[in-house]
């Protein structure tokens, strides 16, 4: 769901993706969780066997949209929802 650059910054973001749409900060949060949990699968040091099977569906789900998520992390908003930054 790319849209250009400059069709995007200075518009409010939900009114471009979407009033249902997750913030630039939720998508970079589950970058940073995705990150951990293939970080913890590598090591392959769990206790549990429920922990490293949440961790790989986690990984699993992610993976099926992460170049969208990337791009939507990587997209900046100021405080009022207007796009400051668009890659």
């Amino acid at each position: 769901m790319r849209k250009n650059k400059k069709v995007l910054i200075g518009k409010k973001y939900k009114e471009v993706f979407g009033v249902k749409a997750d913030t630039p900060g939720k998508y970079r949060a589950l970058i940073k969780r995705y990150k951990a949990a293939l970080g913890r699968l590598l090591e392959d040091s769990y206790k549990t066997k429920s922990l490293k099977t949440c961790d790989e569906k986690l990984v699993l789900n992610i993976l099926k949209d992460i170049k969208n998520i990337e791009y939507f992390s990587l997209i900046e908003i100021n405080s009022h929802g207007v796009i400051l930054y668009a890659p």
